[in-house]
């Protein structure tokens, strides 16, 4: 019995050995040790899993993350060791940040709304002369909005100290940069120029389109959304050529109603040209919308 004991001690302090020298070379070893249960007189091994995968940064050149990235087999994704590295990286590291920003983007949201139906879903007033007077701008608002672009300024701004010429090279971050410059400019165009301005609705259409496409980005910390979201940019790539084909057809069948049927054609007077639904945009742009608009089902055939 006691010789059985040795041989199997003989036995772990091998299989130690033969780990640590796995463990030196950058694998993952699994290294069983003996334990002796006195009462059953079992063996029982337990088993460990050792990652040193992040420590290879420590010894080469170029960053582990992007060699996985530029290489061409896809089977290192699904690999345990990897996908153990990513995830500690995740939760270590990125996973908070990407919290505090997703917080100041919803607050940065919900207040936007709320600016929107304070300010353009009211009932307009006229001054004497019958001029119509657009609302003030809420400073409240303003203060609140401002606040919450600070964060995002810092957060990009570290990020392109410590990164220099890198940083310019991801196009995610010239959003963020849009985002941002955007962002102050509709405070100062809602605060000096005027909220019912062109140039004040021409910046805040621009953040609204921008501030969708920053939800995407952050619902991506969610994994349940991360795939929808991963799904919906790769078919928005492949639908481009589709889309093209569409605006041709459209912009041909456009060509047809401005020959057969000219919205000038149906103005008895000139007052009846001027309450046409296009007037401000022109009769070609007018025809584009219209077949643009039986392409999505709406048969209105008395826009023609």
């Amino acid at each position: 019995m006691e010789k059985n004991k040795d041989k199997k001690k003989e036995e772990g302090i091998a299989d130690s050995i033969f780990g640590a020298l796995g463990d030196a070379i950058g694998t993952v070893t699994h290294l069983p040790i003996g334990h002796h249960d006195e009462e059953e007189e079992r063996v029982y091994k337990i088993k460990y899993s050792l990652n040193v995968l992040p420590s290879m940064n420590d010894f080469c050149k170029d960053d582990l993350m992007e060699a996985i990235i530029r290489t061409d087999e896809n089977d290192v994704f699904i690999s345990e060791a990897v996908m153990d590295m990513v995830d500690f990286k995740w939760q270590k590291y990125a996973f908070k940040r990407h919290m505090i920003g997703a917080f100041f983007h919803i607050i940065y949201l919900s207040c936007l709304l709320a600016y929107i139906s304070h300010t353009f879903l009211v009932v307009p007033t006229h001054d004497a002369m019958g001029v119509i007077q657009m609302p003030n701008c809420s400073i409240k608002y303003m203060y609140v909005l401002f606040g919450c672009l600070i964060y995002p300024t810092m957060y990009d701004g570290t990020q392109c100290v410590k990164q220099g010429g890198d940083y310019f090279r991801d196009g995610w971050n010239y959003l963020d940069m849009t985002h941002i410059g955007l962002g102050y400019a509709n405070i100062y165009c809602q605060y000096s120029v005027g909220t019912w301005a062109l140039s004040s609705k021409i910046v805040l259409l621009a953040i609204i389109c921008i501030g969708l496409l920053k939800t995407f980005f952050f619902m991506r910390i969610v994994k349940k959304f991360s795939y929808i979201v991963t799904m919906i940019n790769r078919v928005f790539v492949d639908l481009l050529v589709f889309l093209l084909f569409f605006v041709i057809q459209v912009t041909m069948f456009a060509q047809l109603f401005n020959v057969i049927s000219p919205p000038a054609v149906h103005a008895e007077d000139t007052e009846g040209l001027r309450n046409n639904e296009y007037r401000h945009i022109g009769m070609w742009m007018g025809n584009l919308l219209t077949v643009l608009r039986l392409s999505l089902g709406d048969f209105s055939f008395d826009v023609l």
